[in-house]
């Protein structure tokens, strides 16, 4: 028995695997095809995603933490298509939250753990809650001087050109420090005095700004000090501190801080037109209002990147804050051979009375050939609450993907869909159905007594003669119990019902052939 419920869970295993599996191999063969995928990426993301959230329920911890290994080492981004690069991302984002919905894989794996609507918290290096030590001197920036990067978070930053320190207490899981830094200088980041990052794991090459310098996550859900130490800095080339994002408890309070909603966050609603952007972020090129999202605070922010490769007509959009107003805004191209613009601030809503509010935003493009398109990278969404108020700045609610009118391309999804939905629901079933023939031969095994009735009683007969009772084909005597019990095996192999005779005397007697059903009881003596 043991054996078989090993067999039964190891098939089951692999059944539920190659589901899981296949709709990874799914999203990277549609790599292959551009132009459906462009249009088509979101609808299939999404419902490939909730076909992930079933499979990965039961799938064991091993297996996705391999399928993120695989896709982590597949995405080989420099020989990648932009495409296939997307391709790769969405794929480790379904494995991670496949990851995320099983409590088990957060003991087997050793993965960055992070939500599809995980909040994060922007600090600015002005901000009273960091502690600074040793020499520390504030500059605030002209944006041409940080050219196609963007500028510093509230184009301050915080430099020191000898040893220094600063420290800052958060509750949380996670936490990124960033600003315009040089690789030639040496610091060290430090959790609660356990260091996790430093020089040594510096990921880029030199940036003028957005680097991210100390990175950790997966921290005990809680409070925590993180200290970063500045080590050694070579002269003329200050070490510089933009700001700290973290991402917080679930009951962490705000002090007016800001908060970081990326592209792919759950409060954000797309319309049609919608589809991913070949680098990061969302585009779109389809005119009239279809971007929407609620959020608790005073003011948002949009920020976006500008590439030379695609249309660079410049054009506008327009945005509104609870069906007010439209404002525009200007959308510029670049030419061709430009460097990309990232982080560039592309409008900002005035202070709003702290509430729910909800911010629309408009495409006014006309020509998909030739007009810049717009696009999202991410959203500062500012609380504006006191330390007393818990800050809430988004509201989960489900994501409205683009929807695809081309009949031939929803073909295609439907084929695509309809095979890994197959695949899952034949696994679910044979499961099922194991597991259901598993409970049915235990049940059989249990030891059941055998029942039955009697069909003949000797109370008929009368102790002082030697007659023969016979009861016909459709007669009973009754029983004392009122219920029957048991089978009644001889109707239905059409025996005849026994005859019983009271010997008045002893002896031997022969049985012909005909009587096979007598039924013979010993001789009663009376005492005489």
């Amino acid at each position: 028995m043991v054996e078989s419920k090993v067999l039964f869970l190891n098939f089951s295993q692999i059944l539920l695997g190659i589901t899981f599996h296949r709709c990874l191999d799914i999203l990277w063969s549609i790599a292959s095809c551009p132009s459906f995928f462009t249009n088509c990426c979101s609808q299939i993301f999404s419902i490939l995603t909730r076909i992930l959230k079933i499979s990965s329920e039961m799938l064991h911890p091993t297996l996705i933490c391999r399928s993120w290994m695989e896709v982590d080492s597949n995405n080989g981004w420099m020989q990648k298509s932009d495409h296939q690069r997307l391709i790769a991302t969405l794929g480790k984002y379904i494995t991670v939250l496949s990851y995320n919905l099983s409590p088990a894989l957060r003991s087997s794996c050793n993965l960055p753990h992070f939500s599809m609507a995980t909040q994060v918290f922007i600090v600015d290096n002005t901000s009273s809650r960091i502690i600074y030590n040793g020499s520390w001197f504030p500059y605030r920036s002209a944006e041409e001087q940080w050219k196609n990067y963007g500028s510093p978070y509230g184009n301050t930053s915080q430099g020191t050109s000898s040893p220094a320190s600063f420290s800052f207490s958060f509750s949380g899981t996670a936490v990124e420090i960033m600003g315009p830094n040089d690789e030639e200088n040496y610091w060290e980041c430090l959790i609660d005095n356990k260091k996790f990052a430093g020089r040594d794991s510096y990921p880029f090459g030199p940036l003028p700004n957005l680097l991210t310098f100390c990175k950790g996550e997966g921290f005990r859900d809680g409070p925590h000090i993180l200290v970063v130490n500045v080590i050694s800095i070579k002269p003329g080339k200050p070490f510089w501190f933009d700001r700290i994002q973290y991402s917080p408890s679930s009951n962490e309070l705000s002090a007016n801080e800001n908060a970081y909603v990326e592209n792919w966050d759950s409060s954000l609603k797309y319309g049609s037109g919608w589809a991913p952007a070949k680098t990061n972020g969302n585009m779109t090129n389809v005119t009239g209002f279809n971007f929407e999202i609620e959020f608790t605070g005073i003011s948002v922010a949009w920020y976006s990147w500008i590439a030379p490769d695609y249309p660079q007509n410049p054009t506008t959009a327009t945005y509104s804050l609870d069906d007010g107003s439209a404002q525009k805004f200007a959308l510029k191209g670049l030419a061709d051979g430009a460097s990309p613009l990232y982080n560039q601030l592309f409008f900002e809503t005035s202070p709003l009375p702290v509430g729910r509010h909800k911010l629309s935003v408009s495409y006014n493009g006309q020509n998909v050939e030739t007009d810049t398109p717009l696009v999202l990278d991410y959203l500062v969404v500012r609380s504006g609450t006191s330390t007393d108020e818990p800050s809430s700045p988004i509201k989960s609610s489900p994501t409205d993907m683009p929807s695809n009118t081309h009949r031939n391309k929803i073909t295609k999804i439907g084929i695509i869909v309809g095979c890994a939905i197959a695949v899952l629901v034949i696994s679910t079933l044979i499961s099922y159905l194991l597991l259901r023939r598993q409970r049915q031969w235990k049940r059989l095994t249990l030891a059941r007594p055998f029942l039955y009735y009697q069909t003949a009683s000797i109370s008929a007969f009368s102790s002082s003669s030697g007659r023969l009772a016979e009861y016909g084909a459709g007669e009973r005597p009754t029983h004392p119990g009122g219920k029957r019990q048991g089978l009644q095996l001889h109707s239905d192999l059409g025996t005849d019902d026994p005859i019983v005779v009271l010997h008045e005397d002893s002896g031997v007697r022969g049985l012909s052939d005909t009587q096979q059903n007598l039924v013979e009881l010993p001789p009663q003596y009376t005492a005489g």
